[in-house]
């Protein structure tokens, strides 16, 4: 990661050896500019509140179908200043 400062992460809450919310923070400290998405069936509102603290757009798994592709559209459109293609 430090190497490679990714335009976009998708994390999820539950990893195997650091939580998505900790590796927001290491990827934070890291780069500033890098936008980071959870996307996890944790969909409580703490959860949500606690992942936009550090990440940029919330993705549900139970949105599997319709959220994720939009919201990495308004995070490029958004980085980029253009206007969000459907």
């Amino acid at each position: 990661m430090i190497e490679q400062k990714p335009d976009i992460v998708v994390l999820d809450i539950n990893m195997p050896t650091m939580s998505g919310v900790a590796a927001a923070q290491e990827i934070r400290r890291i780069s500033q500019t890098t936008k980071i998405v959870f996307f996890t069936i944790h969909d409580e509102p703490a959860t949500q509140m606690t992942t936009r603290l550090w990440g940029h757009a919330f993705v549900s798994k139970s949105a599997v179908g319709t959220d994720p592709i939009p919201a990495l559209r308004r995070l490029e459109a958004h980085a980029t200043k253009r206007p969000v293609a459907d």
